[in-house]
């Protein structure tokens, strides 16, 4: 019986997390609008990446590329940014327009870590996953 349990309380599980992932996303604003203003920007931090250079060349990513990047995020703290983003030192910068008509300004990694300012100087951090491009 209790083998018979795990079989079933597994995929129900399983199932609950990915549903839950899947729905992450911003909670601190709506998108209605979204503008990517620069792309392939490099700012190395660290000598001996070329690699990272070169990829950050390709780095174009499409307003339908954030917005599905977006959807994907989740909001965490500035100790758990540090803590969990992914920073290649590529990113692009743009701005949005909320639901409630604030213009917020926006940076996104190539790794899949980012930003959001607000007007007031409040930065919202993000973690997701790689943005494809």
């Amino acid at each position: 019986m209790a083998i018979r349990c795990r079989v079933l309380v597994l995929p129900l599980f399983l199932a609950c997390v990915a549903a839950s992932t899947a729905c992450a996303r911003p909670h601190s604003f709506t998108v209605a609008n979204l503008t990517v203003e620069k792309t392939a920007i490099y700012e190395p931090q660290e000598t001996g990446r070329p690699y990272i250079e070169t990829a950050c060349r390709r780095f174009k990513p499409s307003e339908k590329n954030i917005l599905k990047w977006l959807r994907k995020t989740r909001e965490v703290t500035s100790e758990n940014f540090n803590e969990e983003a992914t920073t290649t030192e590529c990113y692009a910068e743009g701005y949005l327009t909320t639901r409630d008509g604030q213009r917020l300004n926006w940076t996104i990694d190539m790794g899949g870590s980012g930003f959001v300012k607000t007007p007031e100087g409040k930065y919202i951090y993000l973690v997701g996953p790689d943005i494809d491009f």
